[in-house]
């Protein structure tokens, strides 16, 4: 079991292993190391609310040109609020190459904009206690509304949905491994894997460590190294995806800040995904590369609970005519409409 010191109440968390003049076991140091990072995942945690403009650049994935999206998000509690806008296409697709596939020839498109049919588009959604309720906005008649009885107990489907609406999640890797802290990841990794750590120099010269993933636990190369910097809140700073152990797949770099005393925050990351090479010993080339920054962050300044309802959508005041799809927690769908404040069953014509 990984236990907490009560560093996350104030008080002083000793980790073996640090400030001393001999290097700490290879498990001492890895148990202290994972204490270390779970305390700052629970101050995280601990904010009564979290504020920030969050800015993407990315590159499409099919036909690797930038684009840009910006959005706002709020967080109280399990609640939130998010607007995203970005660049989509209504027109339609040209095609840029045909590559061969291993079942025949496969055809790459990307949209045609000679139709100037590229426009942004805003995204917006809210999670509470009730549902979930979001709305493409622009010139989409309908908005959703997904009921359940609390934000633990909403659907996979719906989890997923959020997920996939959101902007990219910008702490995950600073904090663990396949969607679990480094606190479960270790210590359920029994024999199907395998985790060390160990002290690195710096470029700069400063002690650093790595969280090494090895999979399966007899590799002899790590296929998931995290960069453990202790002047950053012992939050991960780097984290590279390793195919076989030998080429890089996935790599982020998270810039992390002290956003108000004591407590750390990844306030930027750069996320490049590679092609793995047709041939062994070729260098990988970048198949997409994003960038997420947050700007104009608030901690804990207080947010009205309206904030967090459908009304943030902005249905009446952009569209006062569009249907909302409620879906209950039943699976029934059920036709209304945003009115006076109140949603209303839609009056059939």
């Amino acid at each position: 079991m990984w236990l907490l010191a009560s560093a996350v109440a104030g008080g002083i968390l000793v980790v073996p292993g640090f400030g001393q003049d001999s290097p700490a076991p290879q498990h001492d140091l890895l148990e202290s190391l994972v204490q270390r990072n779970e305390v700052a995942w629970q101050k995280i945690q601990s904010l009564t609310s979290i504020q920030y403009t969050v800015e993407r650049q990315w590159l499409d994935r099919r036909s690797q040109r930038p684009f840009r999206g910006i959005g706002q998000f709020k967080r109280k509690g399990k609640c939130l609020w998010a607007t995203y806008r970005f660049q989509a296409s209504t027109g339609p697709l040209r095609m840029v190459r045909e590559v061969q596939g291993p079942t025949g020839p496969l055809r790459m498109f990307e949209p045609d904009t000679s139709l100037g049919q590229t426009k942004m588009t805003e995204w917006r959604i809210v999670v509470n206690d009730q549902y979930v309720a979001d709305w493409l906005g622009q010139d989409n008649p309908f908005a959703y509304r997904w009921d359940h009885n609390s934000v633990d107990t909403m659907s996979e489907k719906t989890r997923q949905h959020v997920k996939m609406t959101l902007p990219p999640d910008i702490v995950s890797d600073c904090f663990g491994d396949d969607r679990r802290r480094f606190p479960e990841a270790v210590g359920t990794a029994a024999d199907r894997r395998r985790y060390e750590a160990v002290e690195v120099a710096g470029d700069d010269g400063r002690r650093r460590y790595q969280i090494r993933r090895f999979y399966p636990p007899n590799a002899e190369k790590p296929d998931v190294v995290w960069l453990i910097d202790p002047q950053k809140g012992f939050l991960a700073t780097e984290k590279i995806f390793n195919a076989g152990g030998e080429v890089p797949i996935y790599q982020r770099k998270m810039h992390v800040e002290e956003v108000v005393p004591g407590l750390w925050y990844p306030l930027r990351f750069e996320e490049t995904r590679f092609a793995e090479p047709n041939q062994p010993g070729e260098p990988p080339t970048v198949k997409t590369w994003s960038r997420v920054t947050l700007k104009d962050v608030r901690i804990n300044e207080p947010i009205p609970d309206d904030q967090f309802g459908i009304e943030a959508l902005g249905l009446q005041r952009d569209e006062p005519d569009i249907t909302i799809l409620r879906i209950t927690v039943k699976g029934e769908t059920i036709r209304y409409v945003y009115r006076d404040g109140k949603l209303a069953p839609e009056e059939r014509k």
